[in-house]
């Protein structure tokens, strides 16, 4: 009998801890999943499939490499997955998998004294792999694109209705009242007050030519007059 065994409890892995949590989430978002493949898994559920097994050997073969797109055809349809490297970066991990004599008893009971052990510190010993259809990633595309311009479009709206604002109040009704007034002379009334002359844009250069032609056309009905 042994004297004192170091209790091993899975849910104190972080790959045991993340695969739980999918699982959660998984029944929101059915059409996702998540894998941890480990050629050398001390759990045997972690070991890869035969697709995923070049992304783990890519992730050994370049060690630089931070993540890995891939897109594969299944029975279901095609299916856009999304991989990053599992390193081995703590010295505490060495305690389970560095070999069987170091590991905890509990955890030789549970998994054996097979799989899991000489990992590397800093090694790459596996990935983190989410896959999802492609036709998820296209409907939420699509969506995405169907926002985007529906806020263009009301952004275009409201700078159409502003800009038509602005040529209303400092375009349009400034010429229509010059028109009323070259109307109104024409017919004879000289009695109408002068434009304002303050606006340093193309409609100020027009009032003043209006109203210098008004004082012209009076001038010379005073003489006429006389």
């Amino acid at each position: 009998m042994r004297a004192s065994r170091v209790q091993f409890l899975p849910q104190a892995i972080p790959f045991f801890a993340a695969n739980r949590v999918f699982d959660r989430l998984a029944a929101d978002f059915p059409q996702y999943s998540f894998h941890q493949p480990t050629p050398n898994p001390t759990n045997p559920s972690d070991k890869p499939a035969p697709w995923e097994s070049p992304i783990v050997e890519a992730f050994k073969t370049h060690p630089n490499l931070d993540s890995l797109v891939q897109q594969r055809t299944t029975a279901a349809g095609a299916v856009l997955s999304y991989a990053e490297p599992t390193r081995l970066t703590e010295q505490g991990c060495l305690s389970c998998h560095s070999t069987p004599a170091a590991a905890p008893p509990t955890l030789l009971d549970i998994y054996g004294r097979e799989n899991g052990f000489g990992w590397q510190l800093g090694s790459v010993v596996g990935a983190k792999v989410v896959s999802v259809p492609i036709h998820v990633v296209e409907q939420q595309a699509r969506h995405d694109f169907r926002i985007v311009m529906a806020i263009l479009g009301a952004i275009f709206g409201v700078m159409l209705l502003l800009l038509n604002a602005l040529l209303e109040v400092f375009i349009i009704r400034p010429v229509r009242r010059i028109a009323r007034a070259a109307d109104a002379i024409s017919l004879g009334d000289t009695e109408l007050p002068e434009f304002d002359e303050t606006s340093r844009d193309e409609i100020g250069a027009l009032a003043q030519a209006f109203n210098r032609m008004r004082r012209s056309l009076v001038t010379a009905m005073s003489l006429l007059e006389t």
